[in-house]
C-alpha cells in the first residue's frame, strides 16, 4: 500500500500589526527581526495563497543555503500592497473581487448575481446584520459596481446618468457605489448628487478607497489568484526565478494568459492527488486547459517557497535539477510530445521517468506535475511497457471541457471577448457571463478555451488589423468598431460549429507563402530543438525565398502560431523556435495529409535526418514498433529512403537544458540505422552501394569514438533481410568489436564482451574459449569473496564488492553457467542484509 502524503496546505499567514518589528519572509516562512513565525489560527487555514514579497532571481540571503538559486527577501511588511489599477480584471472579475472585499470589510455575507440586466443591483446584503452595517431585519443594502480602470469622473458620468434612472437606489435602506475609477473629493460629491438618496458620500468607493480597504484585508488579494499575480508583481517575480531554467515558452504563456485566468475545479482535484501521491498526470484532449492548470499549480507551489524544476525535452533535465532535501515542484509539460506522429521519449527514458516518479512518491520534499493528451498516452503505453506502471493510473487526472460548469465556461469566453478589440464592437455581448448569447455559445459541445482564443484572434486579424499589436495584447483603446455584435456571434458560431474550418482559413487565406513554408519546415522536425538559422535554412530548402523575407515572416508568426525564445544574451544560433501549441501541429499535419504533393516536395528537400524521422512516422514507420493511423505509401517511403541516404551523416540536433547544440551523427548511429532498416523493409528499398560504402567506412574510421551500444544496435539493424548489401561491412565491424573486447580482465570488460557476443555471431570455438576464461575469472572473484566473508562478513555485506558479486551472477546467468559456490556466498550475504545486523553495526 502506498503511504499517504501530507496534503500541501496553502495557508494564509498572519499579517504583522502596524509598528511590529517582524517582516514575514516568503522564502523561509519566518519573521526577520522577531523570535519566531507568527502563529496561524486554525480558522485562517484556508486553501488560498499567501501574498508574497517580490523575488529576485539568483540572489540569496541568510535564510538560504549558499549556492542555491532562491528568492531574496524584499524586507517589505507582509501584506503591503502596491497601488495600481485593476485593469487586468474584467468587469465580472471586478464585481466578484468587490464582493469578496466588502464581505471581509463588513464581516457579512455579500450576495452576488449572474450578470445581465441587473436593475442597478450587482451585490446585496440582507438584514439583520451586526456592526458596522447594523442593518435591521427586512432592510436591504445594495451595491452597484462600475469598472473603469484608470478612468476618471468624466468617463464614469454617462453610466451614472443611466443608473440614476433606475428606481432601485430609492427603494433600499442603503445604497453603495463602487468603481475602479479615480475619484476626487468633489467628484464623489457629484456622484451622490447624480444618484441621489439614500447614497451618502461615505458609501462611494473609488480606486484609492479600494486600495485602502485592500491593505487592511490582504487575505482577499491572497485568495484571488488572478489579482494576486497581476497587482503585486508576483508573476514577474516568479518568472524571474524561472528564467535560469530557460523555460521561455512557459514564461510567455503565463504572461499572455494572466488576464484570462479562471480557476476551475481541476485545480483543487489536482492538489488532492498531489497531496496523496506527490505526482499528478494531467491528461485530456487538445485545448482543454491542461497546460494552464499545470502552470497554476506550479505558481501555487512556488508561492509557498517550493523551487521550480522544469523539463523541456527529456526527463534527464529534471534529474540534473534534483536537490535532495529541498522542496521542489517538478513540471514536465507534454512529456510524450505534441502530436501522435512520433514518440517523444528517448531511448530507455520510459524507465528513467518511472524511476523518477517512484522517487518523488517516496520523497515528501518533491511533487511532480506532468501533462499529455489521452490518445498520445494510450498510444505510448502500447509502445512503452514501463508507462503501464500503476503510478500513472493513481496520479492521472483527466482535464476536459465537460468538467467545467456552464458558469466557468461562460466566464472564460467572456474574458476572451472582454480583453480584445471585440469589447467595443460587441458592447451588447459584454454584459457579463450571464448574457444569454454567450451562455449559449459556452454550452456548445465543441466549446474549448483554445478554440475560442483562436477564433477571436482570427476575427481580430480580419477586422482589426491595425489594432492587433504583434507580441502583445490587442489595444482595446484604439480604433472604431468595424463589425457588429451580430457579426461577432456569427463568427464564433462558425468556429465552434466546424473547428477545422478555422485553421483551414488561416493556412489558406491569412498566411503568406514564406509563413506557410516556415510552419511546414518547422513541423517536419517533430519535437527536435530548432534554432532560427536552422529553420530559415530548412524553409529555404523547401520553398526557396530570401533570408530577409523569411525572418520577416517569422517575426509575424512569433507569439501567435510559433514561439521564439527571445533573450537579450541569447545568440541567434541558440534562439529556439517552437510551434505555439499542440493544436497548431495537429492542424498542420491534417493539412499535409490533404496535400500529398506538398509532402513529396518536403521529402525531396529534406536536409536533416530529424526530418526523415518525422517523414517516416508520417508514413506509418517509426523508430519503435508502434501503431499508426497513417496509411503506408510505398512511393512516399522510397522517397523517404532516398532522403535518409542523403541526410544520414548530417549533424544531429541534441536538445539540452541550455539550448540546441550540434553533435556528430554517429552519436545517434543506432537510432538512425534502425530507422533506416525499417523504412527499407517497408518500402522494399535497396540501398545505394556508394552510400553503404561511405557510411560503413565512416563507422570503421570512428569506431573508437562511437558508444558500444550505438555500434551494437547498428550492427543488429545491418543484419535485417532488407540490408543484405551491408553484410560484408557488418562482418568487418563485428570482427573489430570482438578483437577490441577479447581477453577481458575486469568485470566491466566481461560485460562489454558479452554485450558484443549477444549481437555478433561467433564461432563455437571462440564461444567455448570465452566461457572457460570467464569461469576462471569467476572462480577468482568467488575465492576473494569467500575469504573476506570469513574474515568480516558484515564488512563484505556493506562493501561494493558484494554488488560486484551480484553483477557476476547476472553475467553467469546470461551464458547459462551454474556457479553453486557463488549462489551460496550471495545467499549468506543476503541473510546478513535481511537480519538487521548492518543497521546495528552502524
Amino acid at each position: 500500500m502506498r503511504r499517504a502524503r501530507r496534503t500541501v496546505a496553502f495557508r494564509l499567514a498572519s499579517r504583522p500589526h502596524h509598528g511590529s518589528p517582524g517582516n514575514f519572509c516568503c522564502c523561509c516562512f519566518t519573521t526577520h527581526g522577531s523570535a519566531r513565525r507568527p502563529a496561524v489560527p486554525a480558522s485562517e487555514r484556508t486553501r488560498t495563497l499567501s501574498r508574497r514579497n517580490r523575488w529576485n532571481n539568483g540572489q540569496t540571503d541568510d535564510c538560504h543555503a549558499p549556492g542555491q538559486i532562491t528568492p531574496r527577501c524584499a524586507n517589505k511588511p507582509f501584506g503591503e500592497v502596491s497601488v495600481s489599477g485593476f485593469e487586468e480584471l474584467s468587469d465580472f472579475d471586478f464585481e466578484r473581487f468587490v464582493g469578496d472585499l466588502l464581505s471581509a470589510h463588513w464581516g457579512v455575507r455579500v450576495e452576488t448575481f449572474p450578470r445581465g440586466p441587473d436593475g442597478g443591483v450587482d451585490l446585496r446584503v440582507l438584514g439583520p446584520t451586526m456592526a458596522p452595517l447594523s442593518l435591521r431585519k427586512g432592510e436591504e443594502l445594495v451595491v452597484q459596481c462600475k469598472h473603469y480602470p484608470r478612468g476618471t469622473f468624466s468617463a464614469l458620468k454617462p453610466s451614472l446618468v443611466r443608473e440614476a434612472a433606475k428606481p432601485v437606489s430609492r427603494q433600499v435602506s442603503r445604497y453603495v457605489f463602487v468603481t475602479s475609477a479615480r475619484l476626487t473629493r468633489d467628484s464623489k460629491q457629484r456622484v451622490v448628487e447624480l444618484l441621489g438618496p439614500p447614497l451618502h458620500v461615505r458609501d462611494v468607493f473609488g480606486l484609492n478607497d479600494l486600495e485602502d480597504v485592500l491593505r487592511r484585508h490582504p487575505e482577499v488579494e491572497a485568495a484571488n489568484l488572478k489579482l494576486w499575480l497581476t497587482r503585486t508583481g508576483t508573476l514577474q517575480a516568479l518568472v524571474n526565478q524561472m528564467e535560469y531554467l530557460r523555460t521561455t515558452t512557459l514564461i510567455g504563456e503565463l504572461k499572455r494568459s494572466q488576464r484570462l485566468f479562471v480557476e476551475t475545479r481541476a485545480i483543487a482535484a489536482a492538489q488532492e492527488i498531489l497531496g496523496r501521491h506527490g505526482l499528478c498526470v494531467l491528461t485530456g484532449p487538445p485545448g482543454a486547459g491542461k497546460s494552464t492548470t499545470a502552470s497554476l499549480l506550479l505558481l501555487r507551489y512556488m508561492a509557498e517557497g517550493w523551487q521550480p524544476a522544469v523539463a523541456i525535452e527529456e526527463v534527464g533535465e529534471l534529474e540534473r535539477q534534483w536537490r535532495p532535501g529541498v522542496k521542489q515542484v517538478l513540471l514536465y509539460d507534454d512529456f510524450l510530445g505534441r502530436n501522435s506522429l512520433s514518440a517523444k521519449l528517448h531511448k530507455n527514458e520510459d524507465s528513467a521517468l518511472v524511476a523518477l516518479m517512484n522517487a518523488v512518491e517516496e520523497d515528501e520534499t518533491k511533487v511532480f506535475i506532468l501533462t499529455t493528451r489521452n490518445y498520445i498516452l494510450k498510444q505510448a503505453q502500447l509502445s512503452y511497457e514501463k508507462l503501464n506502471d500503476p503510478l500513472f493510473k493513481l496520479g492521472e487526472l483527466t482535464v476536459n471541457v465537460q468538467q467545467l460548469d456552464l458558469a466557468q465556461r461562460a466566464h472564460i469566453l467572456y474574458n476572451h471577448v472582454y480583453f480584445s478589440p471585440l469589447r467595443d464592437a460587441g458592447a451588447s455581448l459584454t454584459d457579463g457571463p450571464g448574457r444569454i448569447d454567450l451562455v449559449r455559445l459556452a454550452g456548445r459541445h465543441s466549446y474549448s478555451p483554445r478554440l475560442i482564443d483562436e477564433a477571436i484572434k482570427s476575427i481580430v486579424r480580419q477586422h482589426f488589423p491595425r489594432q492587433y499589436r504583434h507580441g502583445g495584447e490587442p489595444d482595446v483603446r484604439q480604433g472604431k468598431p468595424a463589425l457588429t455584435a451580430a457579426d461577432i456571434l456569427r463568427e464564433l458560431e462558425l468556429a465552434l460549429g466546424n473547428p477545422g474550418t478555422l485553421w483551414e482559413h488561416v493556412f489558406a487565406y491569412q498566411l503568406s507563402i514564406p509563413q506557410r513554408n516556415l510552419l511546414i519546415a518547422l513541423v517536419s522536425y517533430g519535437t527536435a530543438a530548432l534554432s532560427v538559422p536552422q529553420l530559415i535554412q530548412a524553409a529555404q530548402a523547401f520553398g526557396g525565398g530570401q533570408t530577409y523575407e523569411l525572418h520577416a515572416a517569422l517575426h509575424v508568426l512569433d507569439g501567435d502560431l510559433v514561439s521564439v525564445a527571445h533573450g537579450a544574451d541569447t545568440p541567434p544560433e541558440r534562439t529556439e523556435v517552437d510551434l505555439r501549441g499542440p493544436g497548431v501541429a495537429d492542424a498542420l499535419i491534417s493539412h499535409l495529409r490533404r496535400h500529398p504533393d506538398v509532402v513529396r516536395l518536403l521529402t525531396e528537400s529534406a536536409s536533416s535526418f530529424e526530418q526523415v524521422k518525422w517523414l517516416a512516422a508520417f508514413a506509418g514507420v517509426g523508430r519503435y514498433e508502434q501503431p499508426s493511423s497513417a496509411q503506408t505509401d510505398s512511393t512516399h517511403l522510397r522517397l523517404v529512403c532516398s532522403a535518409a541516404q542523403r541526410t544520414f551523416t548530417t549533424a544531429g540536433l541534441v536538445r539540452t537544458l541550455f539550448g540546441a547544440d550540434e553533435d556528430a551523427w554517429y552519436q545517434e548511429l543506432g537510432d538512425r540505422m534502425t530507422l533506416f532498416a525499417r523504412i527499407c523493409t517497408a518500402a522494399n528499398f535497396s540501398s545505394d552501394e556508394d552510400f553503404i560504402r561511405r557510411v560503413s567506412q565512416a563507422m570503421i574510421s570512428n569506431i573508437d569514438r562511437i558508444e558500444l551500444n550505438e555500434l551494437l544496435e547498428a550492427v543488429t539493424a545491418m543484419g535485417r533481410p532488407s540490408m543484405n548489401k551491408w553484410r560484408p561491412f557488418r562482418t568487418v565491424i563485428s570482427d573489430m568489436l570482438l578483437r577490441d573486447a577479447g581477453s577481458p580482465e575486469t568485470l566491466d570488460g566481461w560485460k562489454r564482451l558479452m554485450d558484443v557476443m549477444d549481437v555478433v555471431v561467433v564461432a563455437d570455438e571462440f564461444n567455448s574459449e570465452a566461457v572457460q576464461q570467464f569461469e576462471t575469472f569467476a572462480e577468482e572473484m568467488i575465492t576473494v569473496g569467500q575469504e573476506r566473508f570469513e574474515d568480516d562478513p558484515i564488512d563484505l555485506a556493506q562493501d561494493s564488492y558484494a554488488d560486484e558479486l551480484r553483477e557476476l551472477k547476472e553475467l553467469a546467468d546470461r551464458r547459462d553457467l551454474f556457479l553453486p559456490e557463488l549462489d551460496e556466498l550471495l545467499e549468506q550475504i543476503d541473510e546478513i542484509v535481511g537480519s538487521g545486523l548492518l543497521e546495528r553495526a552502524e
